[in-house]
């Protein structure tokens, strides 16, 4: 069986929500990664007392957990004196790494501050963890069950540590024969409801779960394998009737939903030219990831209606001199508009849509259309239908013409 791993997440900031636990979310992703499921998480502030009850709590259920945070020089860092406590052993000082801290200052023409001589001193017999970015080294050591890792807050620190010190460590401590398995997909268009309604009553292979997150403009699917010794062939199985399901609104794969990166491998020698407005410079952005853009340009307004767009494209075009002219744009900037355009432009065709803004916050409203006009030439690219219907985004008009 696979360990059970918990995290816990030290001090007052945390907690009360002055900072976002991102390290948490990082942590959860690298280790599914590695075939490895994190089962819990736990979060407590700077009181000694409490650090040493839940150090003493989880590590009776759990195999691994690893500690982050609360490794600096200050009063409020209290992570390695708790661990000391609830392993009943004393602190004592770490020669190495008081000498890599006097190192780390002399190099940088200082001196050490005496407080950061506490950063040397770790529950004795705990093994130390290499930090070569900061002044907080980590350090393992063993309470009931569990091997507990200990890490410092800053992320940079935090991922190096983990990265290579620590997965490398579970890794040579657990004996994985059954392995978990993630594989992400990414739609557009499509509302998550609608997806489960379609998923619900599917019989996937066994040990084999889908799991949603709305990220807008997309949804993320997850295909999860668990307790397989070989998951390739039921993740395989899953995911050709998935996209048998999604057709071209399955968007992409794996670990980033960006389209651009999409485009890059699509448009190799190809051009695109961009009219926008409404959405604030952020189609030309999306599409500025690879060569392919050649003009970006912004007009105070742009026609709604799609026969005067149309005509209005057919004139832009033949100056621009690129294969592929996206518009995106409302024929007003104030937010009372109901319509936005949006178009994709070729020298034979114009396909336009003519897109109501919902009671989205601006910004999200902004990415949506962006993703939405996009998206049009993806789906030409893919000789699918262009003027697709959206569940998020209603359609006020659309218009296919021939230009030539």
């Amino acid at each position: 069986m696979n360990p059970i791993i918990e995290m816990i997440s030290t001090g007052d900031e945390v907690l009360s929500g002055l900072i976002v636990d991102s390290n948490a979310a990082w942590l959860a992703r690298t280790l599914l990664d590695e075939g490895l499921e994190m089962s819990r998480r736990s979060t407590v502030g700077d009181e000694l007392s409490a650090l040493i009850d839940l150090f003493n709590e989880r590590s009776l259920l759990a195999d691994i957990i690893i500690v982050n945070g609360g490794l600096g020089p200050t009063e409020d860092d209290l992570t390695a004196e708790a661990a000391a406590k609830a392993a009943n052993l004393e602190l004592v000082e770490d020669s190495r790494w008081l000498e890599e801290l006097e190192t780390f200052y002399r190099d940088r023409g200082r001196v050490m501050p005496v407080s950061n001589r506490k950063q040397a001193l770790l529950p004795e017999g705990a093994k130390l963890i290499d930090n070569p970015c900061g002044t907080a080294c980590g350090f393992s050591l063993k309470l009931n069950r569990a091997t507990l890792f200990f890490t410092p807050g800053v992320p940079s620190e935090f991922f190096e540590m983990i990265e290579h010190q620590i997965l490398p460590a579970i890794r040579q401590q657990s004996e994985l024969t059954q392995q978990t398995r993630l594989r992400r997909y990414y739609s557009f268009g499509l509302s998550e409801s609608w997806l489960s309604d379609q998923f619900k009553d599917h019989l996937w292979p066994e040990g084999v779960t889908l799991g949603y997150r709305s990220d807008l403009p997309t949804i993320e699917l997850k295909l999860i394998a668990r307790g397989l010794d070989d998951p390739k062939l039921a993740l395989d199985q899953s995911e050709a009737f998935l996209a048998q399901k999604l057709g071209h609104y399955l968007m992409g794969s794996g670990d980033t939903p960006s389209m651009g990166g999409w485009f890059n491998q699509q448009l190799d020698k190809h051009s695109v030219c961009v009219i926008e407005n409404f959405s604030g410079g952020l189609l030309t952005q999306a599409l500025s990831e690879g060569e392919y853009l050649k003009h970006g340009s912004w007009l105070p307004a742009l026609p709604v209606e799609l026969e005067q767009l149309a005509s209005l494209a057919r004139q832009q075009f033949s100056g621009l001199g690129c294969q592929y002219l996206l518009l995106v744009g409302t024929s007003s900037l104030g937010r009372e508009t109901d319509g936005v355009s949006i178009a994709l432009v070729t020298r034979e065709q114009f396909w336009g849509k003519n897109l109501r803004i919902g009671r989205w916050p601006h910004p999200l409203m902004q990415q949506l259309i962006t993703m939405a006009a996009q998206d049009l030439l993806r789906r030409h690219l893919q000789n699918a239908e262009v003027l697709a219907n959206y569940h998020n985004l209603e359609t006020l008009d659309s218009l296919e013409l021939c230009l030539s």
